[in-house]
Parts: structure tokens; sequence; C-alpha cells
């Protein structure tokens, strides 16, 4: 199954103007997706990232996901083992990689922020950025050049995830985006059984503050004083992260 839904993707990057109209969903927004991939995944004992599932990396399924549910581009931010990391998803289409190099003393928003600042940045620098020119750099890495997305404009919305969510669906992402269109929060979660999951959606209006936010509590203290909205989903793998070697052992495929 994994298999099959690289195929997908790596087919989908052929396909004419004509066939991608007919084949995927249609969100009112540009939405891209950023997965923070800078852990040192103490908890684990071995790097998440390239531990497989049916003899596919955690982070490739991952990333294969969010591409099958609609990203329009995918930023994954690397950290320890970066080289490694980008060896396995380097051929997927859609996907680019911005590297945190304070990932072994940082949290997982510093690295949002750095993939953040990516995709707007690209479109700000080439006149295509968001209205009024406003200047998204955040100021933990004001320092630091960060490379620019190659892919343009940027977006209206994100999605984010962490890089070892490797179950969930890409209806769920096309469950976020659909919902999105009618509704008026900033933003969305789904839910499974009463239960917040990922992935995480923002639109535009919550950038800044994603951005801007210095504090503890991550990305979700940064947009707690946005309107919030919570999707009913059927897909457990929204709360399937593998965190520890006993996660990972129930997750069947596992093997290291």
């Amino acid at each position: 199954m994994a298999q099959a839904a690289e195929r997908a993707v790596l087919a989908a990057d052929g396909a004419g103007p004509d066939d991608a109209e007919e084949h995927s969903p249609q969100p009112a927004e540009r939405i891209a997706a950023i997965v923070p991939v800078a852990g040192l995944s103490t908890r684990m004992g071995a790097f998440k990232p390239l531990l497989t599932i049916d003899g596919q990396p955690l982070i490739r399924l991952t990333v294969t996901s969010a591409l099958l549910g609609g990203a329009s581009s995918v930023c994954v931010v690397l950290g320890r083992e970066a080289e490694r990391v980008r060896a396995v998803l380097v051929d997927l289409p859609g996907v680019f990689f911005v590297e945190n190099p304070r990932f072994a003393n940082s949290d997982m928003l510093t690295s949002v922020q750095r993939g953040l600042r990516a995709l707007l940045d690209a479109g700000h620098k080439s006149g295509r950025g968001p209205k009024g020119g406003a200047s998204f750099m955040s100021r933990k890495d004001s320092e630091e050049p960060i490379p620019l997305c190659p892919t343009e404009p940027p977006p209206d919305a994100i999605f984010i995830l962490p890089g070892d969510m490797p179950a969930i669906k890409p209806e769920t992402f096309r469950l976020l985006a659909e919902r999105a269109t009618s509704s008026a929060a900033a933003i969305l979660y789904p839910q499974f059984d009463g239960r917040r999951g990922h992935p995480l959606f923002l639109r535009r209006e919550a950038f800044a503050a994603v951005l801007e936010f210095c504090g503890d509590g991550g990305v979700k203290a940064a947009v707690a004083d946005f309107a919030a909205e919570t999707v009913a989903s059927t897909d457990v793998g929204i709360l399937l992260d593998i965190d520890t070697p006993e996660a990972y052992a129930r997750m069947p495929g596992s093997h290291r």
C-alpha cells in the first residue's frame, strides 16, 4: 500500500492539467505543508524518520500522505541526519528542504518558523507575497539566511504535521481543506474519538503570530487567540505519533 501511494505521487508529477483537474481535490486556497524532522529522537533511541514501515521510511510515508492529500508543496525542515533524510525524499515532486541549524537545542516551533518563512519569503522577494508587502521575518531567524521555496506563489494556508505520523490518511488533509472553504476559523484541527490530532490547518492571518511567538507551548500557544474549529474524522492515524519503541512496535509493518 505504501509503495502504491508513492507511485501515485510520482505519476501525478507527469500528469497534464486536465488530469489534475479531474482527479485532484480543488480547494479554494493554495495550501502547502510544513513537516519538521529536526528532533533528536531521544525517547525512541533510534532516528525516527528513517525507521521503516513495510520497507518505507516513516518520513517518506508522512510526506507522501500530505502530497496525496492536496498539499501544493511540502517543506521538510531538517536537522540531525539531514543528508540521509534528504536522500529518501529528493525524488518526490513538490518537496523542498530547509535546515534548522539549532536543532540540538531548539523546539519544533523553531523548525516550523523556518519552514514558514521560507514559504513566504519566496513570494515576498518576487513581489508576489502577502498583501501590503508585510515582512514575515522571525526574530529568532533574522540573523540566519533561509533558502527560498522554489514553488510560487506563497500559500494561503498551511498544514503542520510532525514527521513521525505516517498513518495519517490523505483523505484527512482533503477533509480539512474542504471544511476550510466554508469555515471562518483561522485554525482547523481534525478530531477522532473526542481527541484533537494532526495535521493542524493554519490560515494566512495566523502566520505572523506563529513567526513572532517566542514563549512556551509551541504552535498551539502561538495561535491560541485565533478562532479554531475541530473537524470530526474517522482517521485514527491523526493520533498515532511514533515517539517510543513501544509505539513503533504497535505499527503494522514496523521494522528497524
